[in-house]
C-alpha cells in the first residue's frame, strides 16, 4: 500500500483515472450470445446517421438493451477498489475520465465508484461530445 507520511498536506490534491481496464474492465462473458451480438451491433452503428430505415427498429432494440447490458459486463478491479479507498480517506481528490455511453452513472454505482468519485468529478466524453484525448 501507498505511504502518505513523506508528503506536504495539499500536495497531490487530486488523482485521475480512466475507467475501462483501470478501474474496472468489461466481462463478456456474463451475456448471452444475443446480448453479445446486440452489443456489437449498437457499437457499431451508434452514430451513425444514415442508418436503413428497415434496420432501424433493430438498432432501437438494440438500444433498448444497453444499460441492462452495461451494467451486467462493468466489473470493479479490487485493486482499484483498495487505491480509491486509500485516496478518499487520505483526503486526495478522485477524478474519472473516460469515453463512454449514457450509461456510465448506472454502471460506475453498480461496480461501487461512486462511494469515492463524486460525479461532479467525473467527465464522461458521451456528454460532451469528443472521446479522449480530445
Amino acid at each position: 500500500m501507498f505511504d502518505f507520511s513523506d508528503l506536504e498536506p495539499g500536495e497531490i490534491r487530486m488523482v485521475a483515472f480512466d475507467l475501462g481496464g483501470v478501474l474496472a474492465y468489461r466481462d463478456l462473458s456474463v451475456l448471452s450470445a444475443e446480448e453479445q451480438n446486440l452489443l456489437l451491433i449498437y457499437q457499431k452503428y451508434m452514430g451513425i446517421k444514415g442508418v436503413n430505415p428497415k434496420d432501424k427498429e433493430f438498432l432501437e432494440y438494440a438500444r433498448s438493451k444497453m444499460e441492462e447490458i452495461t451494467r451486467k459486463i462493468y466489473k470493479l478491479n479490487r485493486e482499484a477498489l483498495d487505491v480509491l479507498k486509500m485516496l478518499h480517506y487520505n483526503g486526495i481528490g478522485i477524478s474519472l475520465w473516460t469515453n463512454n455511453t449514457p450509461y456510465l452513472n448506472s454502471s460506475l454505482e453498480q461496480v461501487g465508484v461512486l462511494r469515492y468519485i463524486p460525479l461532479e468529478n467525473v467527465i464522461n466524453s458521451y456528454y460532451l461530445g469528443y472521446d479522449k484525448p480530445n
